[in-house]
């Protein structure tokens, strides 16, 4: 273990030995310059515990992970020390080997955890960072010293972990027999139909909800064309594409193509569909029919939903994704997918929609799924439907599909025959509405703003 420092006496009468024994010819000079100038952990271990084979019994393994990617700031006017991106979840942080430089190879020493008695550090000894602790930096004149304290942050929750949790039963909602939902600002919006006429509900919070009694002039089945862009919500009502910036007011775009359906709303663009064609509209009025890469007879047609990510390199840039079943004549074994990048500055080319062909040996696409419903989440995609358990998710925007155990869908979900809407809403969270019943929850990396 570490030897006990001797006294700041000590300290200097070796440092004024050494300097003695050194020849009238040698060239050193010492500074009293104290600071730590990097900061960085080794391999660390973490301790995971899961239940075994049985179900029951609870079994802990062991694993390890190179820590050395997880940077930590030095602020050197307050002397603390601390990563913002905290290391993962069940790591043991009570034995940890870190690398630590200064500043003209200062030396550094740690103060216990239980008194004030410093040991020096080295960088082959585990430390316990399960608490903040304190460092002192010595200047190599022996002088001069600063102390930092530092912090090694852990995650406190599994950053793959994805729950669900019931907050509210909203009555109304089990008279509709279909819905899906939109978030405009702030609000959630949930469009449906009870078979005769529209209905639409908003809230703020997820749990208190409020009927919106302007929708009444919308066609039954105006929910299916649910859209959002540049402030406003976009439907077709009686194949005509109308707006509104709160739900209750809208108003007529007079669109000049007799549309079969809206699908996404870019930042840029809105998207809508025929049987055969896809459409683009900056204004909801005016549209252009896009080119495709292959058939229209691939496009999708039933269970249509589209997603939009922002590009993080290229300004007024979108990818657009666009998800959905062919009908039943097909005998699909899996849902159709395009893609484009939507340009939309000025004298930007106008890219072609792309097909995501299926290959026989790739394992991972998206299955047809009864009443389908894909939402875009962080920077990936989440696909639900009623016949099935699992929760499809995309990391490469609609590429490859993989589910887990990490995606699990509430028992009183799997049980229910009712419709069902799922949105993501403020902070990452999700909602997840099925007759009238809400849930939300999050997966929290994606909220962490992290990628896996």
């Amino acid at each position: 273990m570490k030897k006990k420092l001797l006294s700041i006496a000590l300290l200097f009468s070796t440092v004024l030995t050494f300097s003695s024994c050194l020849g009238s010819d040698d060239d050193y000079t010492y500074t009293d310059d104290a600071a730590i100038t990097s900061f960085s952990l080794g391999t660390l271990k973490r301790y995971i515990t899961t239940k075994a084979s049985d179900g029951v019994t609870d079994s802990t393994y062991k694993t390890t992970y190179s820590a050395s990617s997880y940077a930590f700031n030095i602020d050197q006017v307050s002397g603390k020390i601390y990563n913002t991106d905290s290391l993962r979840v069940y790591t043991d942080a009570s034995k940890v080997i870190c690398s630590i430089s200064t500043k003209n190879s200062g030396n550094v020493a740690i103060k216990s955890m239980t008194s004030d008695s410093l040991t020096w550090y080295t960088s082959t000894d585990s430390i316990d960072f399960t608490k903040p602790r304190v460092f002192v930096v010595y200047s190599n004149s022996g002088t001069a010293t600063r102390s930092y304290t530092v912090t090694v942050n852990v995650h406190k929750e599994d950053s793959l972990a994805f729950n669900l949790s019931a907050v509210t039963t909203v009555a109304p909602f089990s008279s509709l027999t279909a819905m899906k939902a939109v978030r405009l600002n702030n609000d959630i919006y949930l469009f449906g139909t009870n078979g005769s006429v529209a209905k639409a509900y908003k809230s703020t919070n997820g749990t208190v909800w409020t009927e919106i009694i302007g929708v009444s002039s919308l066609s039954a089945y105006a929910y299916k064309n649910i859209v959002t862009k540049g402030g406003y919500i976009y439907t077709l009502s009686n194949g005509t594409v109308v707006r509104s910036s709160d739900g209750s007011s809208w108003q007529k775009m007079n669109n000049n193509v007799s549309l079969s359906q809206l699908v996404v709303g870019g930042n840029g663009n809105l998207f809508g569909m025929t049987s055969s064609a896809i459409y683009t509209s900056a204004d909801g009025a005016s549209w252009t029919k896009e080119t495709l890469d292959e058939s229209s007879a691939l496009l999708p047609t039933e269970n249509v939903s589209g997603a939009c990510f922002a590009s993080k390199t290229n300004a007024y840039t979108d990818r657009i994704v666009i998800v959905g079943n062919r009908s039943a004549s097909y005998d699909d074994n899996y849902a159709q997918v395009w893609g484009k990048i939507d340009e939309y500055s000025n004298g930007s080319d106008n890219q072609p929609w792309n097909y995501y062909p299926h290959d026989n040996d790739d394992k991972y696409l998206l299955p047809v799924m009864k009443n389908m419903q894909v939402i875009s989440y962080g920077n990936e995609m989440l696909a639900i439907g009623t016949d099935s358990a699992n929760i499809y998710h995309s990391k490469d925007q609609g590429i490859t599909w993989k589910t887990g155990s990490t995606y699990v869908l509430p028992d009183a979900f799997l049980s229910s025959n009712a419709p069902f809407a799922v949105i993501e809403g403020n902070n990452s969270n999700i909602w997840l509405i099925r007759g009238s019943k809400v849930w939300v929850g999050r997966i929290n990396y994606i909220a962490w703003g992290e990628t896996k």
